[in-house]
């Protein structure tokens, strides 16, 4: 039973991780002034705006930007600039929509962020080594609920058909040389879960770059 549990949570968690790449493309988005760095249809991605998610992003990912050769240093902000210029893609779309997130939305996630770090103090403790101010934070949460909704609404995961084979293929991969590896039908759910993901991830992916392709976009770094 043990096994089977935690072969099931890095399924979740490969999951949650599909979902992060879709929708959370740049942390602490603020819509800051001083001079750009990239200007998405009219509006701009200040330089200041992109210094901190550059340094939120490397605190979340462990990694040390001074100690990046140039051309490692030049794709990991380039990785930065292209996911905050996708978000604001997203959000621009979401406003014609009409979609929006309201105050009483970010705080339930907030609350619900914070039960998962164990406490509103935990949480703090961790967002601030992260470079997370609260207003960022707020910030963050309402930008993602809203290209979370937008996608939702474009792509809704039950529209992804999923065929026997592709869970076959799925589950064949995982548990490959896995001892004692759980049935087939004890983790289809995860599975599905998981194949859908793949799918939507492909789909908003096609989807960014349609609206790139339609758009005004001009990097200035």
């Amino acid at each position: 039973m043990q096994k089977m549990i935690i072969w099931v949570v890095v399924l979740l968690v490969i999951i949650a991780g599909g979902w992060y790449v879709a929708t959370n493309w740049g942390a602490g988005i603020a819509f800051g002034g001083g001079p750009s760095v990239a200007m998405v249809n009219g509006e701009k991605i200040s330089k200041a705006d992109f210094e901190a998610t550059r340094a939120q992003v490397a605190a979340g990912q462990g990694v040390d930007i001074t100690a990046l050769g140039e051309e490692e240093k030049s794709q990991f902000e380039n990785g930065v600039l292209e996911n905050m210029i996708s978000q604001r893609l997203l959000l621009q779309v979401a406003a014609k929509k009409g979609i929006a997130t309201t105050n009483e939305q970010v705080d339930t996630q907030l609350a619900t962020l914070a039960e998962q770090f164990g406490g509103a103090e935990a949480m703090q403790t961790a967002l601030a080594e992260q470079g997370f101010t609260d207003e960022a934070l707020r910030a963050q949460v309402k930008s993602d609920l809203t290209i979370q909704a937008y996608l939702q609404l474009q792509f809704p995961l039950e529209s992804f058909v999923i065929s026997e084979e592709e869970v076959a293929e799925v589950y064949a991969q995982f548990a490959v040389g896995t001892e004692d590896a759980p049935a087939l039908d004890e983790v289809r759910g995860e599975i599905e879960s998981f194949v859908r993901q793949q799918k939507q991830q492909q789909a908003v992916t096609a989807h960014v770059a349609e609206l790139r392709a339609a758009g005004e976009v001009e990097v200035l770094i």
